[in-house]
């Protein structure tokens, strides 16, 4: 699990940090969506997933522990943080990973 920390113990996007305005759009995209694709009823979030065979997925890794030092969370090779990893948890239940290809597809059908 990799992720940039917002603080300590909260991973960058989790709801406790969420803007009214994001909110709201979050709410609007899945009010739009229920009933017409279950996948949809949760927001899709772009993330490399485990494409590490890319280099371009190796060096933004690199590129992002230089960049974001401490705050670069990855629990393979950081202290295990519990509170990291259940608001995590928590985030994906707002969210599913999709590429950009499944994503356009559906949406065009």
């Amino acid at each position: 699990m990799m992720t940039i920390l917002y603080d300590d113990d909260t991973p960058t996007f989790h709801p406790s940090i969420w803007s009214d305005s994001f909110k709201d759009l979050y709410e609007c995209f899945t009010n739009d969506w229920k009933g017409k694709n279950k996948a949809f009823e949760k927001m899709p979030m772009y993330g490399i997933k485990d494409e590490f065979n890319y280099m371009w997925v190796k060096y933004s890794l690199k590129r992002a522990k230089t960049i974001y030092g401490d705050r670069f969370y990855d629990s393979a090779y950081s202290v295990r943080n519990q509170n990291v990893e259940r608001k995590m948890i928590e985030l994906l239940g707002y969210f599913f990973l999709l590429n950009n290809q499944d994503y356009y597809g559906e949406l065009i059908r």
